[in-house]
């Protein structure tokens, strides 16, 4: 916040004025702008089109871009013009939303920044389902062929894990699932899962060929089992609950073909249509006041999950380095068949944080179209022979990249707003794709450093598994000692060097340019305003 000066603030009949003429320095002007702040809040009827003229100006003006705390001044106007258009009636909010929305697709920088926040902050009447997330508070135990037989699956079905599911192809031609519990997790939360697979088919708001939903099997209404007589030949995972807590669903046949999976790649033709769609889903799903929250896993930093109160969890409004992202965008929950991985649906608590679910989103659909590409030929990743950064840019289709993120875009739109025309002038940046190929398709940064701290919250075998997941030999890891000193280990790629920004900051950029846009959208739906037009 600017520095409190002696100046004597301007009175509220000469504030708009010397605003406009811009007569003021940078901290009365941010004085100006509190005193038309408390008209708005204590005598609306004295706001005009002067006031937002007035606001806007000092936006538009680049007179104190080079100020440090330029940001603040911005984002002071930027939320007055909200206040206005969100408590005052009559022809003065008319011309809000346009001004801003031209400012935003217009800038970088701060201005951008508080004019994103502002129209990302608008009030909107969502209203989340009053909906048990977990929803069991007892199980079953049924022994596993009485499953098996349950999902139509023949005795001789091949058998594939996928992660903690135990999956098979079934007689009515969809795919069987038993999805078992990890250790030291909740049983009882897993079946939230299937709680929202009731929910979406009871609302009945998707046809089977936009969402294919799972079907969940239940016995007497329960839907966690304790799974019994498991044959001797299934190798089951280490990390599952002793118990075999389970819950068991019928899901589409194509709910593992992942689109950016080599093996069940789509044809690149069909790229923009699966991206779309599960866009499209997204934004309906969260204009209901359901979010999902890992489309991807997103990162800032993996190792600080236990250590950060964040939980090393991707904020990208911060704009630092992501964590793998070409590791986040090997499994997305969605498919060609719709979205996955219902566990990770939410209802909505906290409406202020629609903006960051909404932007999470976005990069997820980004990041998986551009994965995409990079999965056409996964082992060129890293370094070369000779050390340098492969350079796998030639994997790319530039025209197909634009193409897959303008469709998302617009989906989404459309999804979370219900108008069926977005925003024309919310164009890809000019160079915006060729620099997410330029860092996407270059493995820069490949670095993680496992701090000191981090080393000593781990027992000895933690420490030891966790530098063997990430491919250090067991004779390499006995070199090193506990505690002694950070390690620098190779786990990329990363968009980021390690404890620095992200590596295409247009991308966040633009994120917040669209998850705005989205949260503007709504708003005008909502309230039947008008949009700019240009």
């Amino acid at each position: 916040m600017p520095s409190a000066t002696n100046r004597v603030p301007p009175s509220e009949t000469d504030a708009e004025t010397r605003l406009l003429n811009q007569e003021l320095d940078f901290s009365a002007s941010y004085m100006a702008i509190k005193t038309l702040n408390l008209r708005v809040e204590r005598a609306p009827h004295r706001v005009t089109n002067q006031t937002v003229d007035a606001l806007i100006s000092v936006i538009r003006s680049n007179r104190f871009d080079t100020q440090k705390q330029a940001l603040f001044l911005f984002r002071e106007s930027a939320e007055t013009l909200v206040s206005i258009l969100t408590s005052i009636k009559g022809k003065p909010r008319a011309i809000v939303i346009p001004e801003l929305q031209k400012i935003l697709v217009a800038s970088i920088g701060h201005r951008h920044r508080a004019v994103a926040e502002a129209l990302g902050s608008l009030p909107l009447s969502i209203q989340a389902p009053l909906i048990r997330e977990t929803p069991d508070t007892e199980f079953c135990a049924l022994p596993f062929q009485e499953i098996m037989d349950r999902l139509r699956i023949d005795r001789k079905a091949e058998l594939t894990w996928r992660g903690r599911s135990l999956t098979a192809p079934a007689r009515d031609h969809r795919t069987g699932v038993i999805k078992f519990v990890k250790t030291g997790e909740d049983p009882f939360a897993l079946t939230g899962e299937t709680g929202w697979m009731d929910y979406f088919e009871s609302a009945a708001l998707f046809s089977p060929k936009e969402f294919d939903i799972p079907r969940p099997v239940k016995h007497k209404g329960i839907s966690l089992f304790k799974i019994t007589d498991i044959p001797p030949m299934i190798t089951l995972p280490e990390n599952l609950h002793p118990e075999r807590f389970a819950i068991v669903f019928s899901a589409a046949k194509a709910y593992y073909d992942y689109p950016n999976e080599p093996l069940h790649a789509i044809p690149p033709l069909e790229l923009s249509e699966v991206l779309g769609r599960n866009a499209r889903l997204l934004g309906g799903t969260t204009a209901m006041g359901i979010v999902h929250t890992a489309v991807i896993p997103l990162f800032h930093n993996r190792v600080q999950q236990n250590r950060r109160e964040d939980g090393g969890i991707y904020e990208w409004e911060r704009s630092g380095r992501l964590d793998r992202w070409l590791e986040s965008c090997r499994h997305p929950n969605f498919a060609t068949s719709g979205l996955r991985d219902f566990e990770h649906f939410a209802s909505i608590r906290q409406i202020k944080r629609l903006h960051h679910h909404i932007g999470s989103h976005l990069l997820s659909l980004i990041l998986v179209a551009g994965s995409f590409f990079r999965n056409r030929c996964p082992e060129k990743q890293g370094k070369d022979s000779r050390g340098n950064p492969v350079d796998a840019r030639q994997l790319f289709d530039p025209a197909l990249f634009e193409e897959a993120i303008v469709s998302s875009m617009n989906a989404y739109y459309l999804g979370f707003t219900e108008n069926v025309t977005p925003p024309t002038f919310a164009l890809l940046p000019a160079g915006f794709v060729d620099s997410l190929i330029d860092e996407m398709g270059v493995d820069r940064h490949m670095e993680e450093v496992l701090r000191v701290d981090d080393q000593n919250r781990m027992d000895p075998n933690q420490f030891e598994l966790f530098l063997q997941e990430r491919g250090l030999p067991k004779e390499e890891i006995a070199l090193y000692e506990q505690g002694s000193a950070e390690i620098s280990l190779e786990t990329g790629p990363h968009l980021g060097g390690f404890n620095q920004g992200i590596s295409v900051p247009q991308l966040i950029d633009y994120i917040f340019t669209c998850a705005s846009l989205m949260v503007c959208g709504r708003y005008i739906k909502e309230n039947g305003l008008k949009e700019c037009d240009n």
